[in-house]
């Protein structure tokens, strides 16, 4: 990644809009070197993975050894699903570390957020095959992460070619709106997050009235990728295209976040080593201080 330092004017978008596009700041090696971990993951998928092939079996929670069993014994992994969802399974994949740890995205990530450090919060990958025409919902991120605070980002890095129609999209300004939503399914907040967390409200039906909302969103290229806060409302839709969307996200933490996770029962992922109390630093084992001022 290009070690350039992020203008003004790219952090007064990210400060005012929730989410902004840098160009061109990935190089082809970087971009390489993710793309191969990204094929042995998708092959070796962690306990965490997510996997649909199109038939009756779909693959939530590999932890499970009976599902794990079943995927396993397969004659067809060789084929690429049609969606694949991978999470904080970097320790297992050399490239994913290898990128986390030693190009310039943390500082990027930092830099942005506008803070003097970045913890590695989690990273997760992403694939929708061609014609696959299952969307993300619409969602926000931090309200399943252990963390309070307002300095946490996603950083979002096409492998492929996205155009603009079949590329991840934002609600501008929803970071702001100083709420935390559910996520798609959950009724009951307090049963699912656990005591503790505030009343979170339903996420708004973005998709049913798109025309209420100011939406943005960027056609991307290799190269490029997109910063977005952890409270802005964002989603995608199917794979239109006639190429595979694979996706690399790198998420992190800045000098304001604490640590808010003992008293949740729905973390995504569940970070069962993990040593710290309520209300301390984010910097440790599990969450490392990638990159500091």
């Amino acid at each position: 990644m290009a070690r350039e330092l992020v203008t003004n004017a790219q952090r007064a978008a990210y400060e005012s809009d929730g989410a902004v596009c840098l160009r061109g700041v990935v190089d082809d090696r970087w971009i390489a070197v993710l793309r191969a971990g990204f094929e042995h993951n998708l092959t070796n998928p962690s306990d965490r993975a997510s996997l649909f092939y199109g038939d009756a079996m779909s693959f939530v929670g590999l932890r499970d050894a009976e599902t794990r069993g079943a995927y396993s014994g397969r004659d067809d992994l060789a084929a690429a699903p049609q969606f694949m969802n991978d999470v904080d399974n970097w320790r297992g994949v050399p490239e994913y570390e290898d990128f986390l740890f030693n190009s310039s995205v943390a500082e990027l990530a930092a830099r942005v957020m506008g803070s003097a450090k970045a913890n590695l919060l989690l990273q997760d990958v992403m694939m929708k095959a061609p014609g696959n025409d299952l969307p993300t919902p619409w969602h926000q991120d931090a309200p399943s992460q252990p963390l309070s605070g307002d300095q946490t980002c996603a950083v979002w890095i096409p492998l492929d070619p996205v155009a603009r129609a079949n590329t991840i999209e934002y609600v501008r300004g929803s970071h702001r709106w100083g709420e935390a939503y559910l996520q798609l399914g959950v009724d009951d907040p307090v049963a699912h997050y656990g005591p503790g967390v505030a009343a979170f409200k339903q996420t708004p039906d973005v998709e049913a009235s798109r025309d209420d909302y100011e939406i943005v969103g960027w056609d991307v290229e290799p190269g490029d990728c997109i910063v977005h806060h952890g409270y802005v409302l964002h989603g995608a839709p199917g794979n239109a295209g006639a190429t595979t969307r694979r996706t690399f996200v790198a998420r992190w933490t800045g000098d304001d976040i604490r640590y808010f996770g003992a008293k949740q029962r729905q973390l995504r992922p569940q970070y069962p080593d993990c040593r710290l109390a309520d209300g301390d630093p984010m910097d440790s084992a599990t969450f490392p201080v990638v990159w500091r001022a």
